[in-house]
């Protein structure tokens, strides 16, 4: 049985199903879009899409596999759109936590903290790999390497703030500081990436 492989709709190949692992055949994918000064963004069997995040190990169960590609360019503007859904999800997150600190214990207000604590930086360093020249384009300033490292500052400057009245444990006092200091900071760049990606769609 043939498997029938293409890659941004062009046919690159038939191979048989028993011989070929998905690992495989992405490596000959990776390495023709690569070729092509192009990255590997997308895969499908049989109309069903497959995980680039982990390692494929498994045999082709299919007749098709349908791949994409990314042009390095692209990728900076998939980067902005992954930052603001991690910025989108942290900001209801943080609505939560400020309601949870105020109607449960000191302890499990804490708790919450620290898990969210460590998910901060998420926009941050997805940011940090936009390619520079992003930073020329309309609105590029906002997302630019100089305004990753003033996010990061100013981020530092809000934790010590929360982590100072943490001290008191006083649930009022924390949720307060939560959404006075670090609900705007991540509105606030929610808002950049938000605007960036609108504008790049136009």
């Amino acid at each position: 049985m043939q498997l029938q492989v293409t890659l941004d709709g062009e046919n690159v190949g038939s191979w048989s199903t028993t011989a070929e692992s998905l690992a495989s055949i992405r490596g000959r994918l990776e390495t023709l879009a690569l070729s092509k000064r192009r990255l590997l963004f997308s895969m499908s069997v049989d109309g069903s899409p497959v995980s680039l995040n982990r390692p494929l190990d498994l045999r082709v169960v299919g007749l098709t596999v349908v791949a994409r590609t990314i042009g390095f360019e692209q990728l900076g503007f998939q980067l902005i759109s992954v930052a603001e859904e991690q910025c989108s999800q942290l900001i209801q997150r943080l609505q939560n936590l400020s309601l949870l600190v105020l109607i449960n214990s000191w302890h499990k207000g804490q708790e919450g903290w620290m898990r969210l604590l460590p998910e901060l930086k998420d926009p941050i360093l997805t940011t940090s790999f936009i390619p520079e020249g992003v930073g020329f384009l309309p609105g590029g300033d906002a997302i630019c390497g100089r305004a990753v490292m003033r996010r990061t500052d100013d981020l530092s400057l809000v934790l010590v703030e929360i982590e100072k009245v943490a001290l008191s444990r006083d649930p009022e006092e924390f949720s307060n500081v939560l959404e006075s200091k670090l609900l705007p900071w991540l509105q606030n760049f929610h808002t950049d990436l938000k605007s960036f990606n609108s504008s790049g769609n136009d």
